[in-house]
């Protein structure tokens, strides 16, 4: 992860604006990594990425803020800052429309980075202490939500990474039914109670 301590360190900068952070991300993202098929390989990125401005901008709009950490604005930077890094790996494609595509959600990463910059700043930046409550004013979290909603709004998850999200949904769920029916199964021929106490013994060892 791509953390602001990390940046930190690197530049020696103790307090870089978003035009040092973006040089030293495009500094390590090289050298290019060429692809047949670039918009499929940078999908579960791309999905990743507008989940967490979908989950940044729910959780700053949440009426109850209780259970609302420091450390998932954190966390939110971090991730957002790889998944960065990951888009500007993958060489332009050749294909002017693919081209399009990639370049519109690097504009959107680097836009995120910026919203997500700033409010790593109000809870104290690299020095804050994550595992304290978020405590921001509804009068700083909301402005910050509507301009993620907007951002959302004018860059929507692309088809090829919402048709990569619905696969990976698709497994997902297929995996469970399967667990699920082989608990039948064994819950039919009396074995529930030796499942169970297998699962708990083999976390126990762990």
């Amino acid at each position: 992860m791509v953390a602001l301590e990390t940046i930190i360190s690197a530049t020696g900068n103790p307090n870089p604006d978003l035009d040092a952070i973006f040089k030293y991300l495009d500094q390590i993202a090289g050298p290019d990594a060429t692809e047949k098929e670039p918009l499929k390989v940078i999908a579960p990125a791309v999905s990743e990425l507008h989940d967490r401005a979908r989950d940044l901008e729910f959780d700053l709009a949440a009426e109850n803020q209780k259970t609302k950490r420091k450390i998932n604005i954190g966390r939110a930077f971090n991730r957002i800052t790889d998944f960065y890094v990951i888009l500007m790996e993958i060489t332009t494609p050749v294909n002017p429309v693919e081209m399009l595509l990639l370049n519109s959600e690097i504009e959107f990463a680097r836009k995120l980075i910026g919203i997500s910059y700033r409010l790593l700043k109000e809870v104290g930046g690299e020095k804050a202490n994550y595992n304290e409550p978020l405590n921001l004013s509804r009068e700083i979290r909301i402005p910050y939500a509507t301009e993620l909603g907007s951002l959302r709004e004018k860059y929507p998850l692309p088809g090829f990474a919402h048709q990569e999200k619905m696969v990976r949904q698709s497994i997902f769920t297929a995996n469970i039914t399967w667990i699920l029916f082989i608990i039948y199964i064994v819950a039919q021929l009396g074995g529930l109670e030796w499942l169970l106490r297998t699962i708990s013994d083999f976390l126990r060892s762990k």
